[in-house]
């Protein structure tokens, strides 16, 4: 029954071809159901906010933050919603950029991490080879030092540990 101008802009229409249509009408399919449901909830919640997909009259998608708000009669009766959208595409599209980022990020410490692994393990197993082997022509010195290098090496594996653990919080197995 209304627009405003600027919701019309927003999606790339006039006034005039908005008027009289439905706000289901400028979304995909599955996100009408969504929006259906949310138009539904607007009737229980006094406000409420969610982010929403649209599509532009030029076939783009448009994300807005759309605060909704009932709108009853004098007789409590239910007439509709009110809402404002706000225009979040480019925080959607930064959020995308950042998750495809976070998911390189991991791979690169998956890659880098076994890379890793590798030589620490050979120098925790040499020095081992080493030490037993060769105890005795190593001294106490060469056996003090043998000890420091593998003292490293454990941290050093279980910083990578630790590394591969930071990558993989917040990830659902």
């Amino acid at each position: 029954q209304y627009v405003n101008q600027q919701r019309a802009s927003l999606l790339g229409y006039t006034f005039e071809e908005m008027l009289g249509t439905l706000l289901f009408e400028y979304v995909s399919d599955l996100a009408a159901v969504e929006a259906h449901q949310n138009f539904q909830d607007a009737r229980r919640a006094p406000v409420k906010q969610h982010d929403f997909r649209f599509r532009h009259k030029d076939g783009s998608d448009l994300w807005a933050m759309i605060s909704t708000s009932p709108v009853f009669d004098d007789r409590g009766q239910f007439m509709g919603a009110l809402g404002m959208i706000i225009d979040i595409t480019e925080r959607k599209q930064a959020e995308e950029r950042l998750r495809k980022a976070n998911e390189q990020l991991k791979g690169f410490v998956d890659v880098v991490s076994h890379d890793l692994k590798n030589p620490i393990f050979a120098v925790q197993g040499f020095s081992t080879l080493l030490l037993r082997k060769h105890e005795e022509a190593l001294g106490e010195k060469g056996r003090e030092y043998l000890g420091h290098i593998q003292e490293s090496a454990g941290r050093m594996a279980s910083l990578v540990s630790d590394l591969l653990s930071l990558s993989r919080l917040g990830q659902v197995a």
